[in-house]
């Protein structure tokens, strides 16, 4: 069966880091990332806490922590290993925050896990090899967890302009013409099926690029408050420490660790 080309959006899936090492010590600060994270225990051994809520980690069984989620290791035994991933795949799905779920695996998720672990897996295997269980992941969470998406065409084109490029220098009156509506009339749209107002949610956006570009590239903060459409690196800093209650730098430096 084709799926209808407008009834979801498209993924756009980014493999940031796949790697497997291991855990001496649990942790002691809570960490957030903007990216999912999927952890494997190969042999067990571990997990995260998630708001005092204990999730095991075994080997049969993922951990995916979604975007901006706080979570901190927890170990039952030194030097456990640990497999893991760092993806994004795109608005809407990026949006879920706050949740840890875990997956149970089957015999073939498995092996693909255990054939990437190996260092010597050629890159393009192990490129598609992790988007492919990124895909298998994702098609395993609950039809419920994910966020409610907008049902107007009008609204969804802006929402997608604005997904595809946040730091483009848009005013509202040009969102409402991509609409074809009035600016009040896009205004009370907007916020009738996103539950925010344009701007929210477009400084909601930026943010988010913000924070991948800090966890992900080595590019300057001045580059990233350009690239993410802030004015300076200034304001950046100021919306960062009025929405995320730190600082870009900080944010860089500690991994997005939450204390």
């Amino acid at each position: 069966m084709l799926i209808p080309e407008d009834s979801l959006p498209p993924l756009r899936t980014t493999i940031y880091c796949c790697d497997c090492t291991s855990i001496e010590r649990r942790g002691t600060q809570r960490v957030a990332r903007p990216s999912w994270r999927i952890y494997w225990y190969p042999e067990g051994g571990g997990g995260v806490d998630h708001h005092a809520v204990c999730y095991e980690a075994r080997d049969d069984n993922v951990l995916v922590i979604s975007p901006h989620t706080p979570i901190r290791h927890l170990l039952l035994r030194r030097g456990a290993r640990i497999f893991y991933v760092h993806a994004r795949v795109g608005q809407p799905y990026d949006s879920l925050t706050g949740k840890v779920f875990s997956i149970s695996l089957d015999r073939a998720a498995k092996a693909m896990m255990v054939r990437l672990m190996v260092p010597e897996t050629a890159a393009n295997a192990r490129l598609f090899g992790t988007s492919s269980l990124v895909d298998w992941v994702m098609s395993r969470l609950p039809d419920e967890a994910w966020p409610r998406r907008p049902t107007d065409p009008r609204l969804i084109r802006v929402i997608e302009l604005v997904n595809a490029d946040p730091g483009r220098p848009y005013r509202q009156s040009d969102l409402a013409r991509v609409a074809g509506l009035s600016r009040n009339a896009f205004t009370r749209l907007f916020k009738s099926q996103i539950s925010m107002t344009p701007s929210a949610y477009l400084t909601a956006r930026r943010l988010d690029q913000a924070c991948e570009l800090l966890a992900y590239t080595g590019k300057s903060i001045e580059e990233i408050a350009d690239i993410c459409g802030f004015c300076d690196r200034g304001y950046m800093s100021r919306t960062f420490k009025s929405k995320l209650g730190t600082s870009p730098a900080k944010y860089r430096r500690t991994g997005g660790v939450l204390s």
